[in-house]
């Protein structure tokens, strides 16, 4: 039996809008973001979720408690092994005021900002999330709600993709729909950054 998980990033949010590296707290959301936020609620109408994982971002719980169909019985679990990647001191700056120089010059997957998070430490907490999704019920339709990169890790995970070939490869945009099946022994992805909102 096959499990079928779908990937949704948070909408567009201000801090995206800007160019800026967004705090944990944040959830601001801009008016393209509430438009996108109402059309994949549409679009997930026909869908019968059993669990839903999301990030403990205000961003990701505001867009889970707005997906999620209150009156079907479904497990909600906030976590934060979901959360976006840590970028440290530079969090709440715009990326055009942030010289990556010296940290571009560390190994791909333990580069960091300082005080902040590696993909390395990213995939590490990731994969634990991941071993308790394997462990549900077969035939689970599991929604997982986070960010960017950590989409983009778990679904590069999946494919059998290392980190520097995921994050040349896969890019999920502001409230974008991605999914696939789940079985023992393999991932089949579905659809991948599918844009709901047109």
């Amino acid at each position: 039996m096959k499990s079928k998980l779908i990937f949704i990033r948070h909408p567009e949010t201000e801090e995206n809008l800007l160019n800026i590296q967004q705090l944990h707290h944040t959830a601001n959301f801009t008016e393209k973001g509430m438009k996108q936020l109402k059309a994949m609620k549409e679009y997930l109408t026909n869908y019968k979720m059993d669990f839903c994982f999301s990030s403990d971002s205000p961003r990701c719980i505001k867009t889970a408690e707005e997906l999620i169909n209150k009156s079907v019985q479904c497990a909600f679990i906030i976590t934060p092994l979901l959360r976006d990647k840590s970028n440290g001191i530079f969090e709440g700056l715009k990326n055009s005021e942030i010289d990556w120089t010296e940290i571009n010059k560390q190994p791909f997957e333990t580069r960091k900002a300082p005080e902040g998070e590696s993909l390395k430490e990213v995939k590490e907490r990731l994969l634990i999330l991941m071993n308790k999704i394997i462990c549900l019920p077969e035939n689970s339709t599991v929604l997982i709600i986070s960010h960017n990169l950590p989409i983009s890790v778990l679904i590069g995970y999946l494919l059998g993709y290392d980190l520097e070939k995921t994050i040349a490869n896969i890019k999920i945009n502001n409230c974008t729909f991605s999914t696939g099946e789940l079985d023992a022994t393999e991932f089949k992805i579905k659809a991948i950054n599918q844009e709901i909102l047109k």
